[in-house]
C-alpha cells in the first residue's frame, strides 16, 4: 500500500505536520506542557539544588503567566496574541518546583527536551528553550521512525506508517512531554518485536537489549506498565528458556508487589500522593481492592459514555485536547485508511501467533487500557458513574499492537470464509443497538421515571427560609445513618433522590449507600454516591443500572461516609416540616404530554376571584387524568395561600373537576401537578382549566407562567388552545403539561 514514492510522501507529511505542530502551536497550549517544561528545566539544574525538588530559573518559571497560557487553553473563542512571544529575559534567579517524578516514574522521558532547554539558554528569549525542547523531542521521534522502518519486516511497514502519521501522535511527539519519548520508543519496540518473530533465532544479548527497551517503554508512563508482557511474547524456539523465564518471573514479581503492598506501593509510585482536586487522601486504592466489580462497572460506563470521544482523541484533538476537533473528513479519512491498512497487511504477511499467544497479546492491550483507568482513578478518583480526565491520547501506545492483532483476526476470518457470518452478526448487533437507542430515547417498552418536581419544590421552599433557621432542619451524616420507608406497593424501584446541604462547600467525602430489609441487615442494593453531583446543596438523584423489584413491605435506606479525616466536609440531609425529603423513584404511572412551551418572562395578572385566567387545550389521548401548571408566584419560593385547579368543558363554564393543589407543591418556577379520576372519552376533546383561590382573598396571589413567544411564532406555539383573561384572548399560552392513565 505505502510503497516507493508514496512511502516517501507519507514520511514528508510526518515531517511537515510535525514541524508545524512544533513551531505554530503557541507556548503551553499542549496537554500538561507547563509541568513537563518545568521538569525539563529542572533536570538541567540538578547541581546545587536541594534533594527531592527541582530548581527552575525565574525567566522560565514565569513564562506561563507572561504568555497568558491559562487564559487561552480552555477558551476556544479566544485566539492567541503572538505579540506575547516577544520576550527578553536573562534572569538567573531560581524558583522551587516540587516535581513528583514517581508519577512519570523516570526522568529519562525528559532527556531530549532538557537538551533543548540547554540549547535555548544561549538565546535572550526564554521561549527558545520551550520550542527547542519540542524540536529535540520531535527529532528523537524521527530518528526512532527511521530505525523502526529499517528493522521492521517489509510486510508490516504499513502499520508503522499509519501510526506515525496520526495527527494526535504528531501533536504529542512535538510537545515537551513524556508522550514524545513513549510514542517514539513504541515504534522501535513494535518493529523489533516483529523482527524477532520473523527470524529463526536471536542471541541472548539481543533479547536482553529488547527486554531493556521494552522495560524502558513500560516505565515512561503509568499506563504502559503492562506492555512489558510483550517482552515475554516471543517464540520459545528463538530465545533461551532460562532468559525468558527470568523476564516472566520479574513481571510476576512486580504484580505480586502491587498486590501485597497495596496503598503503600501506589503512594510510592506517586499515584496516591494527593489528588489535584485535594478532595480525597488515599482511599482510592482501598476501594479498588475491596470493590473491584464496582470499579469495572465504572470503567464500562466510562467506555460506553465517552468511547466516541476516546476514538476522536486517538486521531486528533487539539487546543487543550478537550473540545477542539478537526474536520469530519479527517476522521473519515483515517477510518477508511485503517481498513485499507489491515487488508493490505493481511495479504502480504501471515501472523504467526497461535491462540495462546494471541490471548497474551490481547491481555497486554486490555491491561494497558485498564491501567490507564486505574491510574486516573487512583490519581483523581471520585466515586461515580465514570472515571474523569481520561483522554483518547492515553491509548495511542497500543495502536500498533492492536492493528497487528486485527490483521490476525482478519486473516482467520478470510481463511475460514466467515465474512458472511461476521457481516450478518454485525448487522444484528447494529439492529439491536438501534432498537435499544429508540427505547432509551422515547421510552418505548418501559415506564419512565416519575416526572413530578415534588422534591425540587420542597428543596426550593427549604432554601427560602432564613439561613439561621435552615440549620435546624439539617441531619449531619458524619457516621452511620439509616431510615426506614414503606414499600407496600412493591413496584419496581428505579433509584432514589433526596435533598441535601453541605454548609456552602462541596461534599468531599465518599459515601456508600445500601438498600436493606426492614431490620437494616440484609443487603439488596449497594453502591457509592456519584461524587460530582454532591455540590453545595440541591436535589441528589441516583438511578440504578436497571430497575429493582424488591418484594418486601418496608425498606431500610443506609448512608455512611466511606472515609473521613480532619478535612472532611460531610453531607447533611434535610428534614423539613416533619418530612424527611427523600423518596424512591418509581416507574411513571402516567403517559406524559408536554406541549412545546418554554417558560418566558411575560407578566400575567395574579389570579383572584374577580379576574380569572383560562387555558383551553385539546386532549390527544383517552383517559385524561392529570394537569400540571407552571406556577408564577412573583418570585416567592413559598406560598401560603390555598388554591384549586378547576377543569371545565370547552365553554369554560361547566366545571367537570375541582382538585385542591397541595401547598407544598406550589413554588415559583415549578410545575404544580393535580390528578383526578380518568376521563375515559377525552381523546380529541377540548377542555379548559383555571386556578381558583380557596380563600375569599388570596394573601399571596399566584398565576400561570406564560410561554416564551406570542401566537404565530413557531417557538412556544400551541395550536390546541388559547389563554384567556376573562373572556378576552391574550394571544399567549400558559406553560402546562397533561397526564393520561397508562
Amino acid at each position: 500500500m505505502f510503497s516507493g514514492r508514496l512511502e516517501k510522501i507519507v514520511i514528508l507529511f510526518v515531517v511537515l505536520v510535525g514541524l508545524a505542530f512544533t513551531f505554530l502551536v503557541p507556548p503551553f497550549q499542549k496537554a500538561d506542557e507547563v509541568d513537563h517544561f518545568y521538569k525539563s528545566v529542572g533536570l538541567t539544574n540538578l547541581i546545587g539544588c536541594p534533594k527531592g525538588i527541582l530548581c527552575v530559573e525565574s525567566k522560565f518559571f514565569n513564562l506561563p503567566l507572561r504568555t497568558q497560557a491559562d487564559f487561552r487553553r480552555w477558551d476556544y473563542e479566544k485566539k492567541y496574541n503572538y505579540d506575547l512571544l516577544s520576550i527578553r529575559d536573562i534572569e538567573k534567579e531560581m524558583e522551587i518546583y516540587a516535581a513528583n517524578f514517581s508519577w512519570q516514574v523516570t526522568p529519562l522521558s525528559y532527556v531530549f527536551s532538557s537538551l533543548g532547554v540547554l540549547a535555548g539558554n544561549y538565546f535572550e528569549n526564554p521561549l527558545a528553550a520551550l520550542y527547542l525542547g519540542r524540536f529535540f523531542n520531535f527529532c528523537f521521534y524521527l530518528a526512532c521512525l527511521v530505525i523502526a522502518i529499517r528493522i521492521i519486516p517489509v510486510g508490516y511497514k504499513n502499520i508503522l506508517l499509519f501510526f506515525s502519521g496520526l495527527p494526535m501522535v504528531l501533536h504529542q511527539v512535538s510537545a515537551v512531554s513524556h508522550d514524545a519519548i513513549g510514542l517514539a520508543l513504541v515504534m522501535v519496540v513494535f518493529a523489533w518485536w516483529l523482527r524477532i518473530w520473523e527470524r529463526n533465532k536471536i542471541g541472548d544479548r539481543e533479547y536482553a537489549l529488547f527486554v531493556l527497551l521494552t522495560g524502558t517503554l513500560s516505565l515512561i508512563k503509568y499506563g504502559n506498565w503492562f506492555l512489558f508482557l510483550i517482552a515475554s511474547l516471543v517464540p520459545t524456539n528463538r530465545v533461551s528458556k532460562k532468559v525468558k523465564g527470568l523476564v516472566v518471573g520479574f513481571f510476576i514479581t512486580l504484580v505480586l508487589i502491587t498486590m501485597v503492598w497495596g496503598t503503600r506501593f501506589w503512594q510510592g509510585v506517586g499515584l496516591l500522593s494527593k489528588p489535584i482536586s485535594g478532595n480525597f487522601h488515599g482511599f482510592q486504592s482501598d476501594i479498588l481492592w475491596k470493590f473491584p466489580l464496582e470499579f469495572l462497572r465504572v470503567v464500562f460506563n466510562s467506555l460506553s459514555e465517552n468511547g466516541l470521544d476516546y476514538i476522536v482523541g486517538l486521531v486528533g484533538r487539539f487546543g487543550w485536547l478537550m473540545d477542539y476537533r478537526m474536520g469530519f473528513m479527517v476522521y473519515l479519512f483515517y477510518t477508511g485508511l485503517l481498513v485499507l491498512v489491515i487488508r493490505s497487511v493481511s495479504k502480504q504477511v501471515k501472523v504467526r501467533l497461535n491462540w495462546v499467544e494471541s490471548l497474551v497479546l490481547v491481555l497486554a492491550v486490555v491491561l494497558t487500557v485498564l491501567g490507564v483507568f486505574v491510574g486516573m482513578y487512583l490519581y483523581e478518583g471520585r466515586p461515580g458513574r465514570e472515571i474523569i480526565l481520561v483522554q483518547g491520547r492515553y491509548f495511542l501506545v497500543i495502536i500498533p499492537f492492536l492493528l497487528y492483532f486485527l490483521v490476525g483476526v482478519w486473516q482467520r476470518v478470510v481463511r475460514r470464509r466467515w465474512q458472511r457470518y461476521i457481516f450478518v452478526l454485525l448487522l444484528v448487533l447494529v439492529g439491536v443497538n438501534i432498537l435499544v437507542s429508540v427505547r432509551n430515547r422515547y421510552g418505548i417498552g418501559f415506564s419512565r421515571v416519575q416526572a413530578d418536581d415534588y422534591l425540587k419544590i420542597r428543596g426550593a421552599s427549604y432554601r427560602y427560609i432564613p439561613v439561621g433557621v435552615r440549620d435546624e432542619y439539617l441531619q449531619l451524616v458524619d457516621g452511620y445513618y439509616s431510615r426506614n420507608f414503606g414499600n407496600k406497593e412493591r413496584e419496581k424501584i428505579l433509584g432514589f433522590e433526596f435533598v441535601f446541604n453541605s454548609n456552602g462547600l462541596p461534599v468531599n467525602v465518599p459515601y456508600r449507600f445500601y438498600l436493606r430489609g426492614k431490620d437494616c441487615q440484609k443487603n439488596f442494593v449497594s453502591g457509592f454516591l456519584e461524587q460530582e453531583q454532591l455540590e453545595k446543596e440541591g436535589v441528589y438523584r441516583f438511578l440504578f443500572d436497571r430497575p429493582k423489584q424488591l418484594s418486601v413491605n418496608e425498606l431500610c435506606f443506609v448512608l455512611e461516609p466511606y472515609y473521613r479525616d480532619d478535612l472532611s466536609n460531610f453531607l447533611s440531609l434535610v428534614e423539613y416540616e416533619g418530612e424527611f425529603l427523600f423518596r424512591f423513584l418509581r416507574p411513571e404511572k402516567y403517559i406524559l404530554e408536554e406541549p412545546d412551551l418554554e417558560r418566558g418572562g411575560r407578566d400575567l395578572s395574579a389570579v383572584n376571584r374577580e379576574k380569572k385566567l383560562f387555558q383551553t387545550f385539546t386532549a390527544s389521548r383517552k383517559d385524561l387524568t392529570g394537569i400540571g401548571v407552571m406556577i408564577d408566584s412573583e418570585g416567592r419560593g413559598r406560598n401560603d395561600s390555598a388554591y384549586k385547579l378547576a377543569l371545565y368543558d370547552e365553554s369554560c363554564l361547566t366545571q367537570l373537576k375541582v382538585v385542591d393543589i397541595e401547598r407544598k407543591s406550589i413554588s415559583h418556577g415549578y410545575f404544580a401537578d393535580v390528578f383526578f379520576e380518568p376521563i375515559t372519552d377525552s381523546r380529541d376533546k377540548k377542555y379548559c382549566f383555571a386556578l381558583i383561590p380557596a380563600d375569599e382573598e388570596a394573601a399571596h396571589p399566584i398565576s400561570f407562567f406564560a410561554a416564551e413567544s406570542f401566537k404565530g411564532n413557531y417557538r412556544g406555539r400551541y395550536d390546541g388552545g388559547e389563554l384567556y383573561l376573562g373572556r378576552e384572548e391574550t394571544n399567549l399560552d400558559a406553560v402546562f403539561r397533561l397526564f393520561y392513565d397508562n
